[in-house]
């Protein structure tokens, strides 16, 4: 019976078919996206769209190759999605017109 899609859960753990000996969820490669950023300047506020860089999970990818009862094969990269990562913690700036007050 053909197939279009395959979906495939495996155990985590220590035994698992599948392990990895890195932190999956740690943020290593440097990319540039565009993102809406907060500009004020002279009293108005703007949001353009500016390049900017953030470090983000790298793409895994994972060699697959089914052989049918026919023979016929199939080579793919296929993409794999790590689930589970905690949030991202947000990196504010203290705003530089912003003093405590002294009393």
């Amino acid at each position: 019976m053909p197939f279009n899609t395959f979906e495939l859960t495996l155990p985590p753990g220590k035994y698992s078919a599948l392990a990895a000996n890195v932190n999956l969820c740690a943020a290593t490669k440097l990319v540039t996206v565009k993102k809406r950023v907060t500009v004020r300047k002279h009293g108005r506020t703007t949001h353009p769209l500016r390049n900017v860089k953030q470090r983000v999970a790298p793409s895994l990818l994972m060699p697959t190759e089914f052989t049918g009862q026919n023979g016929a094969q199939l080579h793919q990269n296929t993409k794999i999605a790590v689930t589970g990562c905690p949030k991202a913690k947000v990196k504010t700036k203290a705003n530089k017109h912003t003093k405590p007050r002294h009393h």
